[in-house]
């Protein structure tokens, strides 16, 4: 079943007469329960992409499909909904609360999404026992590894059970030990059914998805 198409998709930044478009009527589909890389070197629009995918940045032209559904005509409330619960994101740098527990941290989200305080707490710690955090619940970011942080990281972008997770650069900030576990979490996360869609410029990492489509100066230039 397809889940997300891009058709002709643009996107500039800037104001005036001074604009860069970064992406360039790009086209991309993929399917729900896939494992797919976007692969390219720094600067090629790949973030960008992601984030038009994840519903944070608005397209200047082109289509957007979800289910077949066009998410052009979606009000801003709308997109909200779908950006909170069908959406999970794992990004380089984190993104952790620094003054918010473990705990705290994996339960906010689900907070915004009218999830009771007894209900919220016992999922957080379910999710963080599956990543391996269980020990680690009372702790705060500053006190954890960078390994450490990126599995509270997942464990938080799961928590309102998302269909789809994205995840830019998730290795970036690790050693090649954590990089791999964090990786083998989001094959298995795949594996359970949730459609994986990975942004990065590690050759490395290309090995762990089912389909790569690689982007060069905002283009789609294959798609394996």
């Amino acid at each position: 079943m397809e889940q997300i198409r891009l058709k002709n998709i643009v996107k500039t930044y800037g104001r005036g007469t001074v604009k860069t478009e970064v992406l360039h009527g790009l086209d991309i589909v993929v399917e729900k329960g896939e494992f797919v890389c976007i692969y390219g070197k720094s600067g090629c629009g790949k973030t960008t992409l992601l984030n038009i995918i994840g519903l944070l940045d608005k397209i200047d032209a082109g289509e957007y499909y979800w289910e077949g559904v066009s998410v052009n005509q979606k009000k801003a409330k709308e997109i909200a909904y779908m950006r909170n619960q069908k959406i999970g994101f794992v990004f380089q740098s984190f993104q952790l609360l620094d003054d918010y527990t473990v705990l705290d941290n994996v339960s906010l989200p689900m907070g915004y999404s009218g999830v009771k305080k007894k209900e919220r707490e016992k999922r957080a710690r379910m999710l963080l026992e599956k990543m391996g955090m269980q020990h680690r619940l009372s702790y705060y970011p500053y006190q954890l590894s960078g390994g450490e942080k990126q599995r509270v990281a997942i464990a938080r972008a799961l928590s309102n059970e998302p269909e789809l997770l994205l995840a830019d650069e998730p290795t970036g900030s690790l050693d090649e030990k954590n990089g791999r576990i964090v990786m083998e979490i989001l094959k298995e996360l795949n594996e359970s059914g949730i459609t994986v869609i990975l942004v990065t410029h590690d050759s490395m990492l290309k090995e762990y998805a089912e389909r790569i489509i690689e982007v060069s100066d905002g283009k789609v230039v294959s798609a394996e």
